[in-house]
């Protein structure tokens, strides 16, 4: 399934550089699909695309992405609507740029290195493997930038797991990685960052800690003990650490995936999760995490909190942030898209302008409920839309 990369990873981007040289391109293969086209890469074929150099000139370069297959661009000097010899009517799109007014700087773009995303790059044959992965990190791919690396099990695994199973292990002398780290999730990376020229800002999110600390004493939602706080801070810097002997460091962490999760789904997805509530998680961060954080080896690291769906930002922000004290421990604000069309995107720019917090969205899938008669839908040029926003 991951064989094919769906060509419409651009809509409209306007960026003030030169002209590239496209004649250089390995050009998109071109087959339909489910419902579109998409691109053909396997072991012995892939599409690329060189990014234009920079350039000192007025000259903008305009991406665009339509149902017909490959990239379609084109490039020109920039110039004044009263310069232009023909006149301009009102039904001509005209885009005003301010370039006095500017907003939160782009970091990037990326995905998620999942069990289930490793372990099918693994089950592809070198070569395939390898061109996958140019596709997304090389300079002449995607060149993806952020990448969001799973604490353990997530919701994406053939299993479920933590690090330290051992139930009353509270000093974590039985803290080890798992068997899919070392095999996929470190190698996979570990080569990502060769094949990119830039540096990955990997971002660490847990789903759940283990069974015997938690209220229901299982995988699915269930509160953390309180007893076991320091102990579940004190994991998470276990886990910084055990990458960072693997040559992976990580530019941040989300607290805890979805912490809402089960209380307004009704534990209708069971999915490997920790219930927190935002006054609870002030509490965890103001008295446990942030302190042994900036206290180690990782004071660097950058602290995310919220890590769940737009609809429930303001309510948990509000309640988080009241205390100063937190608020000296919280980086960023990370989101997921699901259920943005309910709340205005106001909220967050409310949110950057109240408290100086930068906002990531760290996950975007196309879940089995949007549509259950297709989980892959090559082509899609509505799911490429979604994606887009």
């Amino acid at each position: 399934i991951w064989i094919i990369r769906v060509s419409y990873s651009l809509v409209v981007c306007f960026v003030y550089i030169a002209l590239s040289n496209s004649d250089v391109d390995v050009p998109c293969a071109a087959r339909f699909g489910d419902s579109g086209y998409v691109c053909v890469c396997n072991a012995t074929y892939c599409d690329t695309f060189t990014y234009p150099s920079r350039s000192t000139e007025n000259f903008t370069h305009i991406f665009t992405s339509n149902h017909t297959p490959g990239y379609n661009f084109r490039w020109g000097p920039v110039q004044n609507a009263s310069a232009l010899p023909i006149s301009v009517s009102d039904d001509v799109i005209k885009i005003t740029i301010n370039t006095s007014h500017t907003y939160q700087q782009l970091k990037g773009i990326g995905s998620s290195f999942t069990d289930s995303f490793c372990i099918n790059l693994k089950n592809l044959s070198y070569s395939a493997a390898q061109n996958l992965l140019n596709s997304f990190f090389a300079p002449n791919g995607s060149e993806y930038k952020l990448a969001r690396v799973p604490i353990a099990a997530s919701d994406f695994c053939t299993r479920t797991y933590t690090y330290d199973d051992t139930p009353g292990d509270v000093t974590l002398e039985h803290f080890q990685l798992a068997e899919e780290d070392y095999e996929y999730k470190i190698p996979i990376i570990s080569a990502a960052k060769e094949i990119s020229r830039h540096s990955l800002y990997l971002v660490a999110t847990p789903w759940t800690s283990p069974n015997w600390t938690k209220t229901n004493n299982n995988y699915p939602p269930g509160y953390l003990k309180q007893e076991y706080w320091t102990y579940w801070a004190n994991y998470i810097i276990r886990f910084l650490e055990e990458y960072k002997k693997e040559g992976i460091d990580f530019w941040g962490f989300s607290v805890s995936n979805e912490p809402s999760n089960s209380i307004y789904m009704g534990l209708k997805y069971l999915i490997n999760n920790i219930m927190f509530m935002p006054m609870d998680h002030r509490v965890f961060v103001k008295e446990h995490l942030g302190p042994l954080l900036r206290a180690s080896p990782f004071n660097k690291t950058k602290i995310f909190t919220f890590e769940d769906s737009r609809k429930f930002l303001k309510y948990w922000i509000d309640r988080v942030m009241e205390d100063p004290d937190v608020a000296t421990y919280i980086d960023g604000v990370s989101v997921h898209w699901y259920e943005d069309r309910e709340t205005s995107p106001e909220i967050l720019d409310e949110i950057v302008k109240t408290y100086n917090k930068f906002i990531i969205y760290t996950e975007a899938c196309i879940l089995f409920s949007m549509d259950p008669t297709k989980v892959v839908d090559l082509g899609s040029w509505t799911r490429g839309g979604l994606y887009a926003e």
